[in-house]
């Protein structure tokens, strides 16, 4: 044999054993990962999404009499239906105003007027009770 018949023979064997050796390491991955050692995926499932049920507003009811008799008469009652006309009468102006600065001067006097009165009956009313229910 000659030296280049077993040079080319030795290289055929080797890269024949080399090819052998890849295929039978089919537990591995192309980065020679072993498959088998790796951790088995954990499987997940959400859990379901729970809505609370959302409870409606209370509707308004006006207190009864002999709650209203109890709180002074009524005054009081009076007093916060008053301040609710104020601010009522403080959105119809500024839904309708024309953008003039002497009318809203003039009305925001008569309004800072108003709301003062207001809040010195309210001091009186608060000033003799005790506890603040409302």
């Amino acid at each position: 044999m000659t030296r280049l018949t077993r040079t080319a023979l030795t290289l055929a064997t080797a890269l024949g054993l080399a090819g052998a050796a890849t295929t039978a390491r089919a537990d591995h991955d192309d980065r020679g990962w072993d498959r088998d050692r790796r951790d088995p995926g954990v499987v997940t499932v959400p859990a379901p999404a729970y809505r609370v049920p959302v409870a409606p507003a209370p509707a308004y009811r006006p207190a009864p009499s002999w709650r209203i008799a109890r709180w002074g008469g009524g005054r009081m009652h009076a007093l916060r239906e008053d301040y609710r006309r104020l601010e009522r009468s403080r959105d119809r102006f500024y839904a309708s105003w024309n953008g003039s600065p002497v009318w809203r001067d003039r009305f925001e006097a008569w309004y800072a007027g108003r709301r003062s009165e207001l809040d010195g009956r309210f001091a009186e009313l608060e000033h003799g009770r005790e506890h603040d229910w409302r």
